[in-house]
């Protein structure tokens, strides 16, 4: 598995589908916090990572994790 999610690294965005609901679901339910610490376990290329900072701006510390260097690599050039 570690194998295949290097080799698709730089196409896996486009590969997958990004549901918006999920995050405006996120937004809605932690609006009323002043700061979020938080964890994305398995993040990817970051995709979903993307639109948590944007949703929720400056209150969030968000730390991505993943098993795959190759996928944070396209993370942090994405998040860039």
């Amino acid at each position: 598995t570690a194998r295949h999610f290097s080799q698709v690294a730089p196409l896996y965005r486009d590969m997958r589908t990004t549901d918006i609901d999920p995050i405006l679901f996120i937004k809605e339910r932690l609006r009323h916090l002043e700061r979020i610490v938080a964890a994305d376990i398995g993040c990817g290329a970051g995709r979903y990572d993307f639109l948590l900072m944007r949703s929720l701006g400056k209150v969030l510390d968000l730390y991505c994790i993943d098993q795959s260097d190759e996928m944070l690599t396209e993370l942090q050039t994405y998040l860039r």
